[in-house]
């Protein structure tokens, strides 16, 4: 199960996946599988998979015990196997790395206003790739991992 919470956080990666029109399905379906292999690996906390009701993005959210696990996991062959298709699936992967700034729940919305702390950044995230083009973007993500 996720655990999102401000303090002692595990490493966040947030995918946004914008699959080729008509091919959400296969990508979620191919993303499953890996959803499925990753879990078996070391550092593995958890991961969510969300689709968008239009049926053009799918969200990955995944938690690692580090940073250097993850990198582990997303380098080994098993993993890298079908990457390629993919790619045929997909029209771009936007994968960044997150630290969690503010948690609020139910009971905490209703309850007495008061002040909440902001956690720091630990400027674990690979950069921003918005306004490359989309074989730089590639070429980040392949670094990225």
């Amino acid at each position: 199960m996720s655990q999102i919470h401000e303090d002692n956080q595990p490493v966040t990666q947030i995918t946004v996946v914008e699959s080729e029109p008509g091919r959400q399905a296969d990508a979620l379906s191919l993303m499953i599988e890996r959803a499925r292999f990753m879990a078996r690996q070391p550092g593995f906390v958890s991961i969510s998979l969300h689709r968008s009701l239009d049926g053009s993005r799918i969200v990955n959210y995944i938690q690692w015990e580090s940073r250097e696990l993850l990198q582990s996991a997303h380098h080994s062959p098993e993993f890298r196997a079908e990457w390629r298709h993919f790619d045929e699936l997909t029209r771009e992967i936007e994968p960044q790395l997150y630290d969690v700034a503010l948690v609020m729940d139910g009971t905490a919305a209703a309850a007495p206003r008061k002040r909440t702390r902001i956690a720091a950044s630990r400027k674990r995230h690979t950069g921003n790739t918005r306004g490359r083009s989309p074989a730089a973007r590639k070429a980040a993500r392949a670094r990225a991992h």
